[in-house]
């Protein structure tokens, strides 16, 4: 395994993208948890197009991790059902998926997108999350959440929410 998961990291770290079958192989018959979340990280941080059926599976694993990864790898997939996974990945359980879900959506830079993070922003208790979500509809320059996080600015104390919403406004 520890051979396994150091080749995973090496494919990350030389680029090599045209490799995605192989770890997208790999993962189907691995069983080591370590090794499969080197994988996964790889797959993810190469931005491999073929592989949005592994993210779909590793989006109701156990480990937060693995569903984060699954989550930023989504970000980039052209595949049709992306878009819908990641706004599912909104309300999981963790905040770093969530975070990571919003950013995802973000980067799919359409109004779809912009729709499912809209309607997350009044549910969101959490900074990081909150900052996510409205640097999103920021880059994407969607003015749906404006009277919100006016309210929001008006109404919180945190230095990082007032921060977030005066560059959203």
């Amino acid at each position: 395994p520890e051979v396994r998961e150091a080749a995973c990291f090496a494919l990350y770290l030389t680029r090599a993208k045209e490799q995605s079958a192989a770890i997208i192989g790999l993962l189907a018959t691995e069983s080591d948890s370590l090794v499969q979340r080197k994988a996964l990280f790889a797959l993810a941080r190469l931005g491999c197009a073929d592989a949005a059926p592994v993210f779909f599976r590793y989006l109701a694993d156990a480990d937060p991790y693995l569903r984060s990864l699954s989550v930023r790898g989504l970000s980039q997939s052209r595949d049709p059902q992306a878009l819908q996974y990641l706004a599912i990945a909104l309300n999981d359980g963790d905040l770093n998926v969530q975070a990571q879900a919003a950013m995802g959506l973000a980067a799919k830079k359409s109004v779809e997108a912009a729709t499912y993070l809209a309607r997350k922003l009044p549910s969101v208790h959490d900074e990081k999350v909150f900052s996510t979500i409205v640097a999103g509809l920021q880059q994407m320059a969607d003015p749906r959440a404006l009277e919100f996080v006016k309210e929001k600015w008006r109404q919180d104390s945190s230095v990082n929410i007032v921060g977030d919403a005066l560059r959203y406004l």
